[in-house]
């Protein structure tokens, strides 16, 4: 496949839990690093699940496709364990907790906007620019009719291009770093 500005890869280690009903944002809001309830509509957000001593368990991105769902993403790996930290925090509270195994991620990288009203949802990724939009979907014909739908001509089912998204996050995260740690915010004022 030959590369273009607009293109489309599947993420090939993702695993989904769907946590609904009201009182979910609440829910969520007091057991995760993210701030849920400012989180709008259309959004995503990263967070995590920390232990008692502030360690990382498990991070995390946060999709909010209505006003009483969040979709938590994270590794395939880590996704049962969440699934179940879940189950011991939630008690008595009336949220719905499912396993989403049929969803699936792509990335969206491109120079082309999107049309964040159509189906599959594009969450676009506010960490920085050049990250993209995140392309929550089920069927690999539903990635289709998105692209096709936003004139997008590459599509990347393998996930061999996730490797730039990957590289494009990482470089993000190192300048955020950089400018945190330049001396213009060390200088403290007494």
């Amino acid at each position: 496949m030959t590369k273009s500005n607009n293109f489309i890869t599947c993420h090939p280690d993702t695993g989904f839990l769907q946590v609904a009903g009201p009182e979910a944002a609440p829910f969520l809001q007091s057991i995760l690093t993210s701030n849920v309830e400012t989180l709008a509509v259309g959004a995503c957000r990263p967070g995590a699940l920390l232990t008692p001593q502030g360690r990382i368990l498990i991070d995390m991105m946060l999709y909010r496709p209505s006003n009483h769902t969040f979709i938590l993403r994270t590794d395939a790996g880590r996704r049962d364990d969440l699934f179940t930290r879940l189950r011991r925090y939630r008690l008595r509270r009336p949220v719905e907790l499912l396993i989403e195994a049929d969803l699936r991620l792509a990335i969206y990288l491109g120079d082309t906007p999107v049309d964040a009203t159509l189906e599959p949802i594009a969450y676009r990724d506010l960490r920085g620019s050049g990250l993209g939009n995140h392309i929550l979907f089920r069927h690999i014909d539903d990635l289709a009719r998105f692209a096709a739908q936003n004139a997008i001509e590459n599509i990347d089912e393998t996930g061999q291009l996730i490797g730039e998204w990957q590289q494009r996050r990482i470089a993000r995260s190192e300048e955020h770093t950089s400018e945190l740690q330049s001396p213009d915010h060390l200088v403290c004022r007494l």
